[in-house]
């Protein structure tokens, strides 16, 4: 495998988390590629509030 530098990898594929790209490395070199294609979300969604019943 060629070495080639993150922010190379980064704008060829148009990644701006250098973070998020170092996981998909460790995800890759660990074997786990079903990670890979898993959706990129940030996480579980959002509970809303419940208005308030006390009046």
């Amino acid at each position: 495998m060629a070495k080639v530098s993150v922010k190379e990898v980064m704008g060829k594929l148009s990644i701006r988390n250098k973070t998020q790209l170092k996981s998909w490395v460790h995800c890759y070199r660990n074997e786990e590629i079903h990670r890979l294609h898993q959706p990129v979300g940030k996480g579980q969604p959002k509970i809303t509030a419940r208005p308030s019943t006390n009046t």
